[in-house]
């Protein structure tokens, strides 16, 4: 379950949105990594707060 560097830097920079298929590979990814619970949440928090901005931006 990988997702390709050119899919990850579309995500990065906005150019495609980040869906839940793509989260789920990205969660997948993570804890793959053996990264904390602690790092798993700020993370998951960041994604929050990005999809918050995304989704402003499609309203106005």
């Amino acid at each position: 379950m990988r997702v390709p560097q050119a899919r990850l830097s579309d995500l990065e920079t906005g150019k495609i949105p980040i869906t839940k298929h793509y989260e789920n590979k990205i969660w997948y990814a993570l804890e793959s990594l053996h990264i904390s619970s602690e790092e798993l949440q700020h993370i998951y928090e960041l994604v929050q707060i990005k999809n918050n901005k995304q989704n402003t931006k499609v309203e106005l």
